[in-house]
């Protein structure tokens, strides 16, 4: 996936802001703090407030997208002019999809802020329905340390680059510290194993349900009835393509030292040269604390006791 060249060159300014403060930080930072946004699931989707010239408005943030941008119809409602000189080709659960870029004279999340940005602009295979206009992808979430913790509520940027010194979080209680890989294109994936075999998982806060690739799945002994049977409903995305989901109950899948027993995971088809056999979505992400260190290539995981009794996904 291409990236914006506008956001590209504000996110490289926030870093260079970042390096002329990193020889005044003598000390720690208090990493307690941070910026700190509400975050709060719409329609399935991880989502924060955001502004685009002036105007609040919802987006999705999503770890599993390359680049931040907004969706065609929500482009055309806010009048946003096209760039005639840009176009991106977005490649998503749902295929390909190229559109001329759209220009934003400013657009705010949290105390970032910048400016004269040329935005993808993507098509979904659901559009009309969607409760956000647009998403926040790993060109700007990889600028800091971000913190999601679904149960409080909280979506937090913090500043990894102004000071270094501090390597975990300064939460209360016990944690898991996992390696992630970092991908080229900003994606981060870690391993995962699903009855005892190793596969590469990509964390993506964009995906209501863990999803295997049914090559993946087929690998691991899944029978070809439940591979090829009735699908149980569809997979959204970017692209025009609906994908079909069948689910499958596997007897074990350990992520770092938590191993959830009996776990469904949807069973998916995308296209040859996927870099991942396996997306991590929010069935297991909404219900713990996540620190994700794009600098240190580390994902920090603790469980939250939710009130009530706790149940497993669909």
């Amino acid at each position: 996936m291409v990236r914006p060249a506008g956001l590209r060159r504000a996110l490289r300014g926030l870093v260079l802001v970042a390096s002329a403060l990193l020889a005044a930080c003598a000390t720690p930072c208090d990493f307690s703090q941070g910026d700190v946004l509400p975050i709060s699931l719409a329609g399935g989707k991880p989502v924060v407030p955001a502004e685009i010239n002036g105007t609040r408005l919802p987006f999705m943030v999503d770890t599993g997208a390359t680049a931040t941008a907004l969706f065609a119809e929500s482009a055309a409602a806010l009048r946003l002019p096209p760039d005639r000189m840009r176009n991106t080709t977005a490649r998503g659960i749902g295929g390909v999809s190229q559109q001329r870029n759209a220009l934003v004279q400013q657009m705010r999340i949290g105390e970032r802020e910048m400016q004269r940005l040329t935005l993808p602009v993507m098509t979904h295979s659901r559009p009309g329905s969607l409760p956000m206009v647009g998403l926040i992808g790993a060109d700007f979430l990889g600028t800091s340390e971000v913190e999601i913790d679904f149960p409080a509520r909280r979506f937090v940027l913090h500043d990894a680059r102004t000071c270094f010194a501090r390597t975990s979080p300064a939460w209360s209680g016990e944690y898991d510290t996992i390696p992630l890989e970092v991908l080229p294109n900003g994606l981060i994936r870690l391993r995962v194993q699903v009855n005892g075999a190793g596969v590469w998982a990509v964390l993506d806060t964009g995906a209501e349900h863990s999803t295997m690739l049914r090559s993946t799945a087929a690998g691991l002994g899944v029978p070809q009835s439940a591979l090829s049977g009735k699908p149980i409903g569809v997979v959204h995305g970017i692209g025009a393509t609906r994908v079909e989901l069948r689910m499958q109950r596997f007897e074990t899948v350990q992520i770092g030292a938590e191993t959830l027993r009996n776990w469904p995971i949807g069973i998916i088809d995308l296209p040859p040269g996927t870099p991942f056999s396996m997306l991590l979505g929010l069935d297991y992400i909404a219900q713990r604390r996540l620190w994700i260190s794009y600098a240190q290539q580390r994902l920090y995981v603790q469980q939250v006791e939710q009130p009530g009794p706790r149940k497993a996904p669909l």
